[in-house]
């Protein structure tokens, strides 16, 4: 009973690791994109979202979204359950940023 709060604080310091050696691979596309609105604060939110929320494989294509919005809308019409599941995913992060 002793290791239980050590091995909770092990486990809090490896999220917390993971979070930060991810990528910042929204942040980056957000920063490039023209509009206005798209500044550091927003961008580093939408990071900081997607980095509970969406895997890095996920992010590269949410990043990919801000460089051709056209892709969600073929993502989100296409029938591969693949597809269904990432855009799953892509809802809550969208509902959570």
């Amino acid at each position: 009973m002793v290791l239980r709060p050590q091995l909770t604080l092990v486990s809090v310091c490896l999220v917390v690791s993971a979070s930060f050696a991810q990528a910042d691979t929204l942040r980056k596309a957000c920063l490039t994109h023209p509009h206005k609105n798209a500044g550091r604060h927003l961008c580093a939110c939408l990071q900081s979202t997607a980095n509970v929320t969406l895997s890095e494989r996920d992010q590269r294509r949410v990043a990919g979204f801000i460089k051709n919005p056209d892709l969600s809308q073929q993502v989100q019409r296409s029938k591969k359950y693949r597809d269904a599941e990432f855009w799953k995913r892509f809802k809550k992060f969208g509902r959570l940023a």
